[in-house]
């Protein structure tokens, strides 16, 4: 039985499907930690049972009630990381790991399967640039739908190494905007220190603005609206007196219609 798949909870991990691995690394690393910080350390620099050497030097496994408190507490730093990244894969996934004994050996099996060796890592990040140098607003998007395509590839990358800084990410939204916001790029670049800018700071300003943009556009178009309207009614009245001539007795009479 596979665990519950929740959105977001303080007492699960979670939940590895098989398509979320980016996702599910990230969040692993900060719920492994959260349970307890010595278990995500045991993920990192590995876990081996304490060994013991005999008076001929015979190196053996230490028997279990000899080991000392801080071996005690090696093994179950690796016992709470394996016990949390069992309860956040599927049956399959658990068999696929099942054989090996310690959490870093776990991750590291996962890792490969999901991200594979580090040549396809390489290439993964290559392709990962490539899309996020060429990405660009689209005339007919959002700066909240854009900034979010930028952040999905910046958190893809940093799955698996490479990590965009908050310069990378200011400067990548600034130079990919489409032409409408021209003004105000100007006006941000002459006016901060980009360097020192944040991020939320400049998503929040953008989006202020593109909200006067929308308004602007939608009072022109009303404004274009009450013209035309204006303009049909003006002429229909014309059309109403041109069609009308004063009579030998002075009184107004339909003109006749040619056929």
């Amino acid at each position: 039985m596979e665990p519950p798949r929740e959105e977001s909870s303080v007492t699960r991990p979670p939940f590895l499907d098989g398509t979320n691995y980016g996702y599910w690394k990230i969040k692993m690393q900060s719920f492994t930690s959260s349970v307890d910080g010595d278990a995500w350390i045991s993920v990192l620099v590995g876990y081996k049972d304490p060994l013991i050497a005999d008076a001929q030097g015979k190196i053996s496994p230490k028997v279990r009630f000899l080991w000392s408190h801080e071996e005690l507490k090696k093994d179950t730093n690796n016992a709470k990381a394996l016990n949390t990244i069992y309860n956040a894969i599927d049956v399959g996934q658990f068999r696929m790991i099942s054989s090996y004994k310690t959490a870093k050996e776990v991750w590291e099996a996962l890792e490969t399967t999901y991200e594979g060796t580090s040549k396809v890592k390489q290439t993964k990040l290559i392709m990962l640039k490539s899309r996020f140098d060429s990405l660009l607003m689209q005339p007919d998007s959002s700066i909240a739908k854009f900034y979010k395509e930028v952040r999905d590839i910046a958190n893809e990358s940093f799955a698996i190494g490479k990590t965009y800084t908050k310069f990378n990410m200011v400067m990548k939204v600034l130079t990919s905007l489409p032409d409408k916001f021209a003004p105000k790029k100007t006006a941000m670049m002459e006016s901060n220190d980009v360097s020192k800018m944040q991020m939320e700071e400049l998503i929040w300003s953008l989006q202020t603005y593109e909200m006067d943009i929308k308004m602007q556009d939608q009072n022109r178009g009303l404004a274009e609206r009450s013209w035309n309207l204006s303009f049909v009614s003006t002429k229909s009245k014309s059309d109403d007196e041109n069609d009308k001539w004063v009579g030998p007795g002075g009184g107004s009479v339909a003109r006749a219609v040619a056929v």
